[in-house]
């Protein structure tokens, strides 16, 4: 599900250009659960303020461990609402505070750099790396979205979108 992220231009100058094959590698702070009650848990509510999480990669992506270099072009994020009345819909607006504030990091090496500040980023968001790596044996995403309401703060899952090309 694509929400954010246009297409970047086709022109011969990029530095996509040299790349013969495009993949969408997805993470999503619930793994790989997809039944509706196991989705609704991932909804969390503490006093205290949220922790930036892990957000596994749910993609197969073990062809990375053989490639010399890849082109990320950009990572999209969404939050989504899986609490029963508004089962799986995508988070849309500007509320803030929200503490999202997502690192990428590649081979431990943090691509995005965003502000301090605890109000975050309002989502959905998409983030244009358009960097080359080289040897990518590892990528991560870390991150978290929540909304306070009456003294608690509530935890969304989390999906992200990394647009990689590369050759085979």
């Amino acid at each position: 599900m694509s929400c954010c992220c246009l297409p970047q231009s086709q022109n011969t100058g990029s530095k996509r250009d040299k790349y013969v094959s495009a993949d969408v590698l997805q993470f999503f702070s619930g793994g790989k659960v997809s039944d509706k009650e196991t989705l609704s848990q991932l909804m969390t509510q503490s006093a205290n303020p949220p922790v930036e999480q892990n957000i596994p990669l749910v993609t197969d992506a073990n062809f990375l461990q053989t490639l010399d270099e890849i082109f990320i072009e950009s990572v999209e994020f969404m939050a989504f609402d899986f609490s029963p009345d508004n089962f799986g819909e995508l988070i849309n607006g500007l509320y803030q505070p929200n503490f999202f504030q997502p690192k990428i990091r590649v081979n431990g090496a943090n691509l995005l750099n965003v502000s301090n500040s605890i109000v975050g980023i309002p989502l959905p968001y998409c983030y244009s790396v358009n960097k080359i790596v080289k040897n990518p044996k590892t990528i991560e995403i870390v991150a978290t979205y929540a909304k306070m309401k009456d003294s608690l703060y509530t935890s969304y899952p989390i999906q992200a979108l990394m647009t990689i090309y590369h050759n085979e």
